[in-house]
């Protein structure tokens, strides 16, 4: 059976994904001519998200929040890892698309990530800034392509949800990278879902964002999913109390990684560091 996916259809230039008519502009990026180190071959984020600006949330001169765009402006900065500012390359995926379930979405535009890189595009790293409460058939079909991706070493990065300290993501699974939001002195907010990481930000999705570019590099230096989570934890107690400045025009401050069982009575200076 002819595959739906050709082999090297991204690699020489830009192409639209064939969701193009159901996912909505969906644009890939190009493939790094070669694995090697991040200064030389951009690290290669997915990022599946709402890219469709908001029509209520104006800014003042009048143009909508774009929660997606946001997010990838904030990967680009190299989020919590301030060495890769410049070296991360984003491939968007809009799941914004009136008339289709979200979340069944979300499952699509991870298989499609999964059958690029089957097909030899390479992605360090999948972001997926997204929550839904309600577990459902939609939510174990994307925990099955979380489980697939990351079974075949693509690390998945998850917002935690922003349904409080009692919610549960329905869309993550144990393995994954799970990040919660804490505010500057280290607290899980409030309204902030439990992870298995966290990161200064106003809400978890910010958080996932700015983690991920690290755990991208890890991916690109050839480790698994377990050495990535062990290396995570590692860093991150040894640069617990270090924060980043902000590199966006909003009120969140951005801070290393911290894992969450680290957070009780742990205070964070404001200290510019590299990881």
């Amino acid at each position: 059976m002819k595959s739906l996916f050709p082999k090297g259809q991204w690699a020489t230039q830009p192409k639209k994904s064939r969701y193009k008519d159901r996912l909505g502009e969906v644009v890939t990026g190009l493939t790094p001519p070669g694995l090697g180190d991040y200064p030389h071959y951009p690290l290669v984020l997915a990022l599946i998200d709402d890219f469709i600006p908001s029509e209520v949330d104006l800014n003042e001169v009048g143009e909508g929040f774009n929660h997606g765009k946001t997010l990838q402006q904030l990967i680009e900065t190299g989020g919590v890892d301030a060495a890769l500012q410049g070296h991360c390359q984003v491939i968007p995926y809009n799941i914004n698309l009136p008339g289709f379930k979200r979340t069944a979405l979300i499952a699509r535009a991870l298989s499609d990530v999964y059958f690029q890189i089957a097909q030899g595009t390479v992605i360090d790293a999948v972001v997926l800034p997204q929550e839904d409460f309600i577990p459902s058939p939609y939510s174990r079909s994307v925990q099955t392509q979380i489980e697939l991706l990351q079974y075949e070493g693509t690390p998945v990065v998850i917002a935690s949800g922003n349904g409080g300290p009692d919610s549960s993501n329905a869309l993550i699974i144990p393995e994954s990278f799970n990040i919660t939001a804490v505010d500057v002195s280290g607290q899980v907010l409030s309204t902030t879902t439990p992870g298995n990481y966290a990161a200064v930000a106003g809400s978890s999705s910010f958080a996932c964002a700015s983690v991920a570019p690290h755990v991208a590099r890890l991916k690109r230096e050839n480790r698994s999913i377990s050495e990535i989570h062990r290396q995570l934890s590692q860093k991150a107690q040894r640069y617990n109390g270090a924060a980043f400045p902000n590199m966006l025009p909003f009120p969140v401050v951005w801070e290393v990684l911290i894992p969450v069982t680290e957070l009780r009575n742990s205070r964070l200076e404001k200290t510019v560091v590299s990881l």
